[in-house]
């Protein structure tokens, strides 16, 4: 899987009443595109040499999960958000997931909004990821997991072949995309 991202954390910095209006401000916003070492800002932990400076859209990408059998690789992104509240969030990437025939060693990776006390941020030890796997993500806040491959027991009940929205460990949404190989405009 390749990535490349631009986050940018909108919170409530502040909310004042002025005439029946309320303010808001913008907690943070970075932008990573990978054409330097990333080393400086991010923690890149894993299997494997993670970044690539060339061949991303534009610039470099990281390398999460490359089709080999045991790698596991994390990004854990700085806090911008000031310590401020945080209401919304967007999330811009360029995600790459590969060829999925064989015997699809590199099935699925997540994309999570933890909170400070997370376990994993505290050990950054995958163990302390749900159910202990990286594909699954952390245990509190937002997780987002994209998985191609079912067989895995998540705290909450079986993974599957799709998308599984959690919040605080919870499995809130689960959307299966069974369909490998298929055409664009297929939604499974």
């Amino acid at each position: 899987m390749k990535i490349q991202t631009q986050i940018k954390l909108i919170g409530c910095l502040a909310v004042t009443w002025l005439l029946g209006s309320v303010q808001f401000s913008q907690a943070g916003t970075r932008t990573w595109d990978f054409s330097t070492d990333p080393a400086a800002d991010l923690e890149i932990a894993g299997s494997g040499n993670v970044w690539q400076q060339a061949d991303g859209n534009p610039g470099g990408f990281l390398a999460l999960t490359y089709p080999i059998g045991g790698w596991a690789n994390t990004a854990v992104f700085p806090d911008i958000d000031n310590g401020e509240l945080i209401t919304s969030f967007t999330l811009s990437t360029d995600i790459r997931s590969g060829n999925s025939s064989g015997d699809r060693a590199a099935d699925g990776w997540a994309v999570s909004l933890a909170r400070g006390s997370d376990p994993f941020l505290a050990s950054r030890n995958n163990g302390d990821l749900a159910a202990g796997l990286p594909e699954a993500g952390t245990t509190t806040g937002i997780a987002i997991s994209f998985d191609t491959w079912a067989g895995n027991a998540l705290p909450d009940g079986d993974d599957i072949e799709g998308i599984i929205v959690r919040v605080d460990n919870v499995t809130v949404g689960r959307f299966a995309l069974p369909t490998r190989h298929g055409e664009c405009d297929d939604a499974t």
